[in-house]
């Protein structure tokens, strides 16, 4: 079996955890993922018309879709703004 490194076109990258903010802000995780390049092109579309970052596009994206699945977490508190 071959490695994710051995395997063309393939992309490998560590990620890590790093606070953000003041030791009250919770600490968030870099997560990677891959996305299809229309996905892609309508993040940086959403980006260039309205300046909404395109992680924070995810993360409204899967909040929203937490709470259809009726697993909000409400003790986490509102969203953290930029």
């Amino acid at each position: 079996m071959r490695s994710i490194q051995d395997q063309p076109n393939s992309f490998h990258s560590s990620c890590s955890v790093r606070a953000v903010g003041s030791r009250s802000v919770p600490r968030k995780v870099m997560y990677c993922l891959r996305l299809d390049p229309e996905q892609v092109r309508l993040l940086k579309l959403v980006k260039a018309r309205e300046g909404v970052l395109q992680s924070e596009q995810i993360r409204r994206a899967l909040a929203m879709w937490f709470a259809k699945k009726g697993i909000v977490d409400e003790s986490a508190g509102p969203p953290e703004r930029r």
